[in-house]
């Protein structure tokens, strides 16, 4: 049985932790990658100045974005332990984006439940067509979240060169709403 998550509105404890878990280069890896295989990427603001963001900053990025919808992930014991993020496309579709930062809790289906709601809101909530993510071809265990839970293989992007000169790649894999329906049922 897979642990209950819910997605709540961002609070800056939350940011604070974000901030916290992309510190350790083992978590950072598995979120977005790294910028130019070097400092790490985090989509749609910056942790450590968000911590100190005037209000109107804040709403403007965790509240008023109409192309970016962040949650924090809570586990069913009301600990933080994640974020995701939707970040709407111009295709009727979305890009989705999952960080079980909690290293204590990998591999026990927080990611895999946070991805399910997220499915939830992109195809009922939102009602769009289809939700897709670019997963680095080095983070085995999300390829296998996303392939598990029936996201198909449409692309193959380089996503930097390492200092070691070899490529890094990201797979696109997406998921429309019919088979997502298809396979809740």
């Amino acid at each position: 049985m897979l642990p209950s998550v819910a997605l709540r509105s961002v609070f800056r404890a939350d940011v604070s932790r974000v901030a916290a878990w992309l510190r350790d280069d083992e978590v950072s890896s598995r979120w977005f990658g790294h910028y130019a295989c070097g400092d790490p990427v985090h989509r749609g603001y910056e942790p450590d100045q968000m911590l100190t963001a005037s209000e109107p900053e804040w709403d403007h990025v965790f509240r008023f974005d109409p192309r970016r919808f962040i949650y924090s992930v809570y586990s069913d014991l009301d600990e933080h332990v994640g974020e995701c993020q939707v970040s709407v496309d111009d295709r009727g579709g979305a890009e989705l984006s999952v960080l079980i930062g909690r290293k204590d809790l990998w591999h026990l289906g927080y990611g895999t439940s946070t991805v399910i709601a997220l499915l939830d809101h992109v195809f009922g909530s939102f009602r769009l067509e289809r939700a897709w993510v670019n997963v680095p071809d080095d983070n085995e265990p999300a390829l296998g979240l996303f392939k598990k839970l029936g996201f198909q293989h449409v692309d193959t992007r380089k996503l930097c060169r390492r200092r070691d000169d070899s490529v890094l790649h990201g797979h696109i894999l997406a998921m429309g709403a019919a088979a997502f329906e298809a396979r809740r049922t």
